[in-house]
């Protein structure tokens, strides 16, 4: 066969798709040099757009050169890009590199502007508030407060740093990679408590101009410090947990006396220990409930439910507003506990004080379960809101 003949008898969608490669290789060319600019010229009375609206626009117009989510596709990415909704403007009013003009015009302009912006998080047009970049939280972690742990609403657009800032200085704490939501360090800093050292987190691609950032006001450093780590109103206590907690733990081993006091038939171990339920629970004054003379209490007096220091009450306090469900639950079972010890104390018989030694024995157990999950909340407490 000639090579004339050859040529001619090629079949024609091979030269089609030669030719829209050169087209698309050129079309790619052009976008990349002349980009979607962060720095477009400003134009003159931009209408503050409908950002809600100018969605539905940008997946019409917009969206099969910038892609989606603004991630950049034949033409530049957007995302993250901080263009405002001034210079979406100008570009979409007279074009840049291959992007026609006017591909959209009057209200659906304006409305695609404002979702770019928003998109990118750049400013607003005239009269409009800035782009909120989403924010997060951070928590300083561990029962030493000794980590850092990040939840971000959407993922970071890109490789951020973290940091910490207070009066030891600044400290980079890490870094969280680009596409991730959740980031946390157990041991920041050598094992050293955080909180009263720093009380200011930075997440960012730099310290100095940090994409979000949240901090403590020192009221609340001072309660946690006080929750977690030590409580000036318990200084030979350690912190105010740990009280509540060695308090739940003498009341949990009486509890245990008194079960064996019934079932060695001892009423005056049944009345005894029953005493105890009430004076370890409602601390001073405490009261001679088994009416033999001696006041006893193997508690340290404060005790968990009654006055403004009492353990359960203090740690309700410390802890904050949002777990008062599980502090009153606490609460609830130790008076119900010291109610029935009260009856077991005073009780004439073994007998007579069974039905309330079993309820003791049953309401503990749901008091240690309780208290389990309050003071896992409670070290999980030291929340941050990071905001732009």
């Amino acid at each position: 066969m000639r090579p004339e003949a050859a040529l001619t008898q090629r079949p024609p969608w091979a030269l089609f798709a030669a030719l829209f490669a050169v087209v698309s290789l050129a079309v790619y060319g052009l976008a990349q040099w002349q980009p979607f600019a962060v720095d477009a010229p400003a134009a003159a009375g931009v209408a503050g757009g409908d950002a809600a609206a100018g969605q539905a626009v940008y997946a019409r117009a917009c969206a099969s050169c910038h892609g989606a989510g603004g991630e950049g596709g034949v033409g530049p990415a957007l995302a993250g890009s901080g263009i405002g909704a001034e210079a979406v403007a100008v570009v979409v009013a007279s074009g840049r590199g291959i992007m026609p003009a006017g591909l959209v015009s009057g209200d659906e302009a304006a409305d695609v502007a404002a979702f770019v912006a928003q998109v990118s998080g750049g400013a607003a047009a005239p009269g409009e508030a800035a782009a909120t970049r989403p924010g997060g939280t951070a928590g300083v972690i561990g029962v030493r407060l000794t980590g850092l742990s990040l939840a971000l609403e959407e993922p970071a657009p890109a490789a951020w740093g973290v940091w910490l800032e207070g009066p030891a200085g600044r400290l980079r704490a890490g870094s969280i990679d680009a596409g991730e939501g959740a980031w946390r360090d157990a041991d920041v800093d050598d094992g050293q408590t955080l909180l009263g050292r720093y009380d200011t987190v930075l997440v960012g691609s730099t310290a100095d101009d940090p994409a979000l950032s949240g901090a403590f006001a020192q009221e609340r450093i001072d309660q946690l410090l006080a929750l977690l780590i030590d409580d000036p109103q318990r200084a030979e206590e350690g912190s105010a947990l740990d009280a509540a907690a060695a308090q739940i733990d003498v009341l949990s081993e009486h509890v245990r006396f008194l079960a064996a006091a019934r079932d060695e038939g001892n009423l005056a171990n049944v009345r005894f220990h029953g005493e105890h339920m009430v004076n370890i629970t409602r601390g001073e004054p405490l009261q001679d409930v088994d009416g033999n003379g001696d006041v006893s209490n193997p508690g340290d007096g404060v005790g968990l439910i009654d006055g403004p220091g009492a353990h359960l009450r203090r740690v309700g306090l410390l802890i904050g507003p949002a777990l008062t469900d599980r502090d009153r639950e606490a609460a609830a079972l130790a008076a119900a506990i010291a109610r029935d010890g009260e009856v077991a104390g005073s009780a004439e018989s073994v007998t007579g004080a069974a039905q309330a030694i079993a309820a003791i024995e049953r309401a503990d157990a749901r008091l240690a379960r309780v208290w389990a999950r309050l003071r896992s909340a409670a070290v999980a407490a030291a929340v941050v809101e990071l905001q732009p």
